[in-house]
């Protein structure tokens, strides 16, 4: 027998989560849940706060690399273009 046209579904979607990760086909993953507290939230949520980790310490670093963006040193230009011309010139970022 076929669902009818305004039924109540059996399962109530509440939240649906984008993963921190991506699926099999290297497309978003995404969780359906109720809300409640899972072994897969909280894996997602411990992968969430090491990558914002991670991305703080990058973010510093870098930071720190930049000493005056007005008038870089020739050493500072060499490796820009390096940089660029290993990205294929393409703009990274």
């Amino acid at each position: 027998m076929s669902p009818q046209f305004g039924s109540t579904p059996a399962v109530v979607i509440r939240h649906l989560r984008l993963l921190p990760w991506s699926g099999p086909e290297g497309r978003p993953a995404h969780f359906v849940t109720d809300g409640t507290a899972s072994p897969l939230s909280r894996l997602a949520d411990e992968v969430e706060a090491q990558q914002i980790e991670t991305a703080t310490v990058i973010r510093e670093l870098a930071l720190s690399m930049i000493v005056d963006l007005e008038n870089p040193t020739p050493d500072e230009v060499r490796f820009l273009v390096r940089t660029r011309r290993a990205a294929g010139g393409r703009t990274v970022g």
